[in-house]
């Protein structure tokens, strides 16, 4: 499973806890669920370091055999504002039904480079607290299936703490961030193979 890293952090450490994860959650129900055994994260500190703020979770079943898979597609920054493919995004932000539904929005774009050192890629999806390690994705129709290209996990709203958190116009100072597959995609072709190394060998 694949989210943000400061969801399963706190003060430079991976939250301790049993937690579950529910798949197709509504509010009381679900579709199926999982234990979560292991956590992998591109780094302890999010706060300085953003551009590594993923995190790879391993559950104790297999609930993609039940409720599907998503492929990710390896891309970098100047191949997602090149990219011309409707884009999608599906999360749950608390400005939608305070968080408990999911939702998703499609062809929404990325903007361009952001940051002190133009380190994020910036987008105009809608996304607000909560929507952080939501999953943005293409329909890659080689393929003919849907493929994670980036995960959503901040937002800038320049001076303006009061800006509505959803449907921000955006601007060089107002935005919305991202990280792009290429961060985390070497870690999860490692975790893959090692996987299928494991299942070989039983």
């Amino acid at each position: 499973m694949l989210t943000a890293a400061h969801c399963v952090t706190h003060e430079g450490a991976i939250r301790k806890g049993n937690y579950t994860f529910y798949a197709g959650m509504r509010g009381d129900r679900r579709i199926a669920e999982a234990k979560i055994t292991h956590f992998w994260v591109g780094t302890l500190d999010t706060k300085t370091n953003r551009t590594s703020d993923w995190a790879l979770i391993r559950l104790d079943r297999r609930l993609g055999d039940t409720v599907g898979w998503l492929s990710v597609q390896r891309r970098n920054k100047a191949e997602l504002l090149e990219d011309s493919r409707v884009l999608y995004l599906a999360g749950y932000g608390r400005d939608y039904k305070n968080g408990m539904v999911p939702f998703w929005q499609r062809d929404c774009h990325f903007r361009g480079e952001v940051g002190r050192n133009r380190e994020w890629i910036a987008h105009d999806c809608s996304a607000s607290t909560g929507t952080s390690g939501a999953s943005m994705f293409v329909f890659d129709a080689e393929a003919d299936e849907h493929k994670i290209i980036a995960i959503t996990v901040a937002e800038m709203r320049g001076d303006d703490k009061a800006k509505s958190k959803a449907d921000v116009d955006f601007d060089g100072s107002t935005a919305n961030i991202a990280i792009t597959s290429s961060e985390f995609f070497p870690k999860l072709v490692e975790l893959l193979q090692a996987s299928t190394d494991s299942a070989d060998n039983r």
